[in-house]
């Protein structure tokens, strides 16, 4: 190394910052067909999948800052899976049309993860007979043994740390990161270190593990221990840098003297049977020479003792004390889980003085400090929007006490430096200057919009000139490691505040320095972040991270995954009318309710239902995890974490009911995956069509855990045990009761925790099924569980349509009545949908504006279709034919002949939903057929595709017509028939009074106490309020 190391660094250091009118070199353009892939695999080397994780048994996330608040977890396959799964793991895929990339716990500039992990193991049950180098695979979440191990190796190589300590590494591929970004691509690669190395202490943290960095190790000797130098394995693939190896301690002791490997261990490891060849991940490279130079220069030669410096941290009393309960009860794993980074910020969203406060306290606890050896060399450069109570303006944040007179000396000598109202003695923040900054933190952000729309953002300056003559040019990466290791606390903190965070690699270097006033290279800024309100974007959808994740669905706040104020819960009320409620073990509940089926995140009109629902003195809801696979949990989450977060009205008073028993979508394959890998659930019984029913205690555990988390409350107040509604008289009557009664008992169990209230069964149509099973009705039900308290009531679907559940059927009471006989509290759902002759309708009011003028329409039509077909059909070919002439001499029935294809239906009137559906979905087979047929005339290049599109479009205008007018004609026949009902029902109503207020008001005349509702819109909740008012006052 002919070059001083030193120089080395701050020569490229400076060659790659970034300038207003000259940026870094980069590639100028992004060669899609050189993008590196993601995912190195080595051939030929053994992979062994790693226990699936399949629910969320980790503490609150705040306890993991706590000393000892967490007992070590046993070091086994299932322990070692949570550590790479919370660490380097796949966290969601998102999709945009036909693009599908993967996120990880870990962030990565651009997405791009240069870096790679690796582990050393001792034999494990599981894993492996004997111990080995493994490198972390995680797109399959899985281990690939390189190189087996003998046991005297393994113990000479950890012989200076404790029983059960492991070893865990960091490599760098730097192409990933150059393919985008060019020089500046080195810096990234630093940026991702740290926020992998923090990622692993944290992960070690909430296995009540410790973590150090063996900082003692030189380069070269990582290379020998991971494999890297292992010219043979690597042939034509991008080469590893090696970063770093730290020891993981998984009992309880003092932390080891050493931060070295022996030697001697070392080339014993070399001298192993090594296994499997590094996948190429670019068919083509551009070489980026000055990154080779930086990387060599910057390698770490063997180093002496360092003595572990106590990082200084604010109190962790202070960090914990002012947290709501809501906060202190969301677990690490969700934290971690569910990070992301902000693409974009909606320039609103703001936090309280003390929220800010903890999150920079964040970056100042002892973990991940405590990972390494060295003090903070990395201090905050403040811009401040958004923060309740703290002027916005320019802050400076100290993160070691010790340089804060000379960072005064070498600032602006008119800044302030004091500390803000409020602030806690030992938090090291200081105001430097009143102002909106907004303009001035974009702008330095190479102008990105996200630095000044956001709560807050900063620039990481970094301790730059003494800390690379003090330890060597090899210290550069350090440094980035600690700015990436504090980005990770950043993430983590905005998560756990409710907010959402990004590291911004990409800043105007010089300009920041400006701002400060700093001159030279004793400080340098080497990483931007902001924090604020995420605006999520609605063309991207999210996919679960693994067959068996058991967070199959994702939000800004799925951790919070909601965020209701649980300590604010109980004892506080809705100002709900008298009449329009019901007396519930002591709770007042509204007598219409909120149900969540067809909710989700989507549609932005949820959120503002439930907005207005929040307002209404309305206060029962309805979720499940299986309610559009769990979306409705989440954004009700999310909605009572939002208002929480802005000082608004959350869960007060709320009663919620949670339906449970069901498995769709993305749970019923969780389910499946589960029995492939031999750990099935028992008892769950399928229901096809993509569904299962399980009333195991162990299902139902999960699915409570599930809606506690998503939802964020302290309790569920209502659980309802849903049996299956077509298939249950098919069942085993006996199976069933007996699985009900195990059922009920757990619920029991439950209630006795704390974690629900009480209890209840829905059933479709008990009436319909006690003829078919003579041994399960609601009063065997009843007696069967009537020692347990719990048990408080039965949910059914009912409306005046159809009615026999309130109305009786003329041979004894009506289900209504047989259940208050028995002390049961009754909920009705599907007030605006029913079964008219078999067949679902709702009930509402179409219009019939379009039947005056039908048959002029029709007429018209046909005309216009006639002579289209006569187009279609003399339009001159390629070779001189016309297609008429082809299709006769083809032998090919035509089949453009649409006119004689709707004709028919010209006056048919469906009598059901499913004939209905047929004759639509017959109709456009046929198009469907005649467009392909013509696609393959096109691709023949017999008939031009311009003549082809113009009459394909005008005919698919005439097939959606004619499929709108049969639906409108079904409506209106549908309608007839409600509205014959209605005048039997309610005759003399006034037609202003709409029928789904009608239908509602008839369930709760006929003492059903809770009536769901699905107001899927704001002002269907106005419409419910008035309804309730209307309820008093009749």
């Amino acid at each position: 190394m002919s070059r001083n190391p030193v120089k080395s660094a701050v020569s490229y250091h400076q060659r790659t910052k970034h300038h207003f009118y000259n940026l870094a070199k980069g590639p100028g353009h992004l060669d899609w067909a050189t993008q590196p892939n993601p995912f190195r695999r080595y051939e030929d080397a053994p992979l062994i999948y790693l226990p699936p994780i399949v629910s969320d048994d980790s503490a609150p996330y705040h306890k993991i800052f706590e000393e000892n608040a967490i007992a070590p977890r046993p070091l086994n396959a299932d322990s070692l899976s949570h550590f790479f799964e919370l660490s380097l793991a796949i966290s969601a895929w998102k999709q945009a049309g036909d693009n599908r990339w993967a996120l990880r716990s870990n962030p990565s500039s651009g997405n791009l993860h240069p870096t790679e992990g690796y582990g050393v193991l001792n034999a494990m049950e599981g894993i492996g007979d004997a111990p080995g180098v493994y490198h972390y695979a995680p797109k399959e979440h899985g281990l690939e043994r390189r190189a087996e191990l003998d046991g005297e190796t393994f113990r000479s190589l950890l012989a200076n740390f404790p029983d059960g300590t492991f070893l865990a590494g960091l490599t760098s591929i730097h192409w990933r990161e150059a393919w985008k970004y060019g020089e500046r691509a080195f810096r990234y690669c630093q940026h991702d270190i740290g926020h992998a190395l923090g990622a692993y202490r944290i992960a070690a943290a909430v296995l009540g593990w410790k973590l150090v960095l063996l900082e003692e190790m030189d380069d070269a000797a990582i290379a020998g221990l991971f494999g890297l130098d292992r010219e043979a394995d690597y042939r034509e693939a991008e080469r590893e840098h090696p970063d770093l190896v730290a020891a993981v301690l998984t009992q309880p002791g003092e932390f080891p003297k050493t931060r070295r490997l022996p030697a001697e261990a070392i080339q014993a490891v070399r001298r192993a049977n090594w296994r499997g060849r590094a996948n190429r991940l670019s068919p083509d490279h551009r070489d980026w020479p000055v990154i080779d130079e930086v990387a060599e220069s910057t390698l770490k030669p063997d180093s002496g003792r360092w003595e572990q410096v106590p990082p200084f941290a604010a109190s962790h009393d202070w960090l914990n004390a002012e947290l709501p309960l809501r906060q202190k009860r969301i677990t690490a794993r969700q934290i971690i889980r569910q990070r992301r980074s902000a693409v974009a910020f909606d320039g609103r969203t703001g936090m309280t003085r003390d929220a800010f406060f903890n999150t920079l306290a964040h970056t100042i606890q002892p973990i991940p400090a405590d990972a390494v050896p060295w003090k903070p060399s990395i201090h905050f450069c403040l811009y401040v929007h958004r923060v309740e109570d703290l002027p916005s303006g320019i802050y400076f944040f100290v993160r070691e006490p010790g340089q804060l007179q000379r960072l005064k000396e070498s600032t602006d000598p008119a800044f302030l430096w004091q500390q803000p109202e409020g602030c806690p003695e030992n938090l090291p923040l200081y105001l430097l200057k009143e102002m909106n900054i907004q303009r001035e933190a974009a702008q330095v952000s190479c102008t990105q919009e996200i630095a000044g729309q956001s709560t807050f953002s900063l620039g990481m300056i970094a301790e730059f000139h003494d800390s690379l003559e003090q330890q060597g040019g090899w210290y550069y990466r350090r440094l980035f490691w600690e700015a990436g290791m504090v980005g990770q606390m950043l993430y983590l903190a905005a998560e756990f505040m409710g907010l959402r965070a990004t590291g911004i690699g990409c800043y105007f270097d010089d300009p920041v320095h400006e701002i400060l006033r700093l001159r030279g290279n004793a400080y340098q800024s080497l990483y931007h972040f902001t924090i604020g309100g995420a605006v999520d974007d609605k063309r991207l959808t999210t996919h679960p991270a693994y067959p068996w994740s058991c967070d199959l669905v994702e939000s800004r706040f799925d951790a919070r995954e909601g965020g209701a104020e649980t300590d604010a819960c109980a004892g506080r009320t809705r100002p709900l009318p008298d009449a329009g409620c019901r007396d519930w073990n002591g709770r007042r509940v509204s007598r219409l309710g909120l149900g969540l089926k067809s909710f989700g995140r989507i549609q932005h009109q949820h959120m503002e239902a439930i907005d207005a629902f929040l307002e209404s003195p309305l206060n029962v809801v309805e979720t499940s995890p299986d309610f559009s696979e769990g979306e409705d949990q989440i954004v009700l989450g999310d909605t009572l974490n939002r208002r929480l977060n802005a000082g608004g009205k959350g869960a007060e008073g709320l009663f919620i009911i949670t339906a449970v028993g069901l498995a769709k979508g993305r749970h019923h394959r969780l389910l499946q995956d589960l029995e492939s890998r031999g750990r099935a659930v028992p008892d769950v019984i399928p229901l096809g069509d993509g569904r299962a029913f399980c009333m195991h205690p162990e299902f139902l555990r999960d699915q409570i855990d599930r809606s506690i988390r998503r939802t964020g409350l302290p309790q569920l107040d209502l659980v309802i045990l849903r049996l299956p509604e077509e298939e249950l008289p098919e069942l085993d009557e006996e199976a069933i009761r007996w699985q009900v009664r195990r059922a009920f008992l757990y619920l029991h169990e439950e209630c006795e925790r704390g974690r629900i209230s009480g209890f209840g069964i829905s059933c479709p149509d008990w009436l319909e099924i006690k003829p078919r099973w003579s041994g399960f009705t609601l009063e065997t039900v009843h007696a069967e569980n009537e020692g347990l308290p719990g048990f408080q009531a039965i949910e059914f679907s009912a409306n005046f349509i159809h009615d026999r559940a309130v109305a009786g059927s003329g041979k004894g009471p009506s289900l209504v009545e047989r259940a208050k006989s028995l002390g049961l509290k009754t909920i009705a759902g599907r007030p605006y949908r029913a079964v008219v002759e078999g067949e679902g309708v709702l009930l509402i009011d179409y219009p019939e504006s379009e039947s005056g003028n039908r048959g002029q329409k029709w007429d018209w039509l046909l005309d216009e279709l006639k002579e289209l077909e006569t187009r279609i059909h003399l339009n001159s070919m390629a070779d001189g034919r016309n297609l008429k002439e082809v299709l006769e001499q083809a032998s090919i029935p035509s089949p453009f002949k649409f006119r004689d294809l709707l004709e028919p239906v010209r006056n048919f009137l469906p009598e059901s939903t499913r004939q209905l559906n047929e004759v639509l979905d017959n109709i456009r087979q046929v198009y469907f057929r005649a467009r392909s047929l013509g696609e393959q005339i096109v691709q023949a290049r017999l008939w031009d595709p311009v003549s082809f599109d113009e009459m394909f479009d005008t005919a698919e205008q005439y097939v959606d017509w004619i499929s709108q007018d049969l639906k409108i004609r079904f409506q209106q026949e549908s309608n007839s028939r409600i509205k014959s009902l209605r005048e039997r029902y309610f005759p003399g109503s006034p037609e202003a009074i709409p029928l789904q207020v009608l239908g509602v008001k008839w369930l709760l005349d006929r003492g059903v106490d809770i009536v769901l509702s699905g107001m899927t819109r704001r002002e269907y909740v106005a419409e419910a309020c008035r309804l309730l008012n209307a309820f008093d006052n009749s």
